[in-house]
């Protein structure tokens, strides 16, 4: 969010309102005057309208710009905030498990056991649940934060090409703020994959060979439950996991190699 909003706040500095009003005597008929926003065309606003409702229509753009920006953060947050809660409960799971007492009596251990394994069912329920709704948010971000890489990696080669640090410092900042967004997505996938996966280790962990033989047999079945292997997706097809993200940065690299051979020539 932090980066969004000094992304917004540079374009609104790079852009001021125009503070002077433009008078028929000063315009000739080869003249193009322009009002400047914060984005778009300045060609789309008129220069026959009053000040005021320029510097109101300025004011709803940088306004609609902030609101995307929190928006857009609310939803990630949203997101991780789901996703560390699942990771938490994963994890308080683990500990309940690597904690079974096998000297316990036999019926007070089968209830424990009998509440790990629902509250393990569970946890697989609501994390599918987790991948049903984000699955197509998240492919949409990161087809969209990979083609803005793509064309900012071309801004930035432009940059260093013709010297224009300004082009340079904007195309980069970009990169990696998307990059940074791609980085977190792969974080929360590789918290939740190796959260289910440890579940495996806190049943060998405990003190199952002073249990029952059937009270073995049961957690034994968990195991088996445990060998569920969830992985988030985006659209179900890559896994947004750090070897992911590192397949990311490998094609964008790739990319910008040959596009920086395409400049040569």
């Amino acid at each position: 969010m932090i980066g969004s909003n000094s992304l917004i706040i540079g374009l609104i500095l790079d852009n001021p309102p125009t503070t002077y009003k433009f008078s028929s005597d000063q315009i000739s008929d080869n003249a193009t005057v322009l009002r400047n926003i914060p984005i778009g065309a300045n060609c789309w606003v008129s220069t026959n309208i009053s000040m005021s409702i320029y510097f109101a229509y300025y004011g709803l753009i940088a306004v609609h710009l902030f609101l995307l920006s929190i928006i857009n953060a609310g939803n990630d947050s949203c997101m991780c905030g789901i996703a560390l809660h699942v990771c938490g409960q994963l994890n308080l799971l683990y500990n309940d498990m690597d904690n079974l007492d096998g000297k316990k009596k036999f019926f007070s251990l089968r209830k424990q056991i009998n509440q790990l394994s629902r509250r393990h069912i569970y946890l697989i329920k609501l994390a599918n649940a987790f991948q049903s709704t984000f699955s197509l948010i998240i492919l949409l971000q990161v087809a969209t934060n990979m083609f803005v890489i793509s064309i900012s990696g071309i801004l930035l080669l432009l940059g260093l090409k013709t010297g224009n640090n300004e082009m340079i410092i904007g195309a980069l900042m970009r990169i990696l703020l998307l990059f940074s967004v791609l980085f977190v997505y792969s974080l929360i996938g590789e918290s939740l994959s190796t959260e289910f996966r440890s579940l495996k280790l806190a049943i060998y962990n405990c003190s199952w060979y002073e249990m029952s033989p059937l009270l073995a047999k049961d957690l034994l079945f968990i195991m088996m439950k445990a060998n569920y292997a969830f992985h988030l997706t985006a659209g179900k097809i890559c896994y947004m996991n750090l070897s992911g993200f590192a397949g990311f940065v490998k094609t964008t690299f790739s990319y910008f190699s040959f596009l920086r051979l395409m400049f040569k020539e």
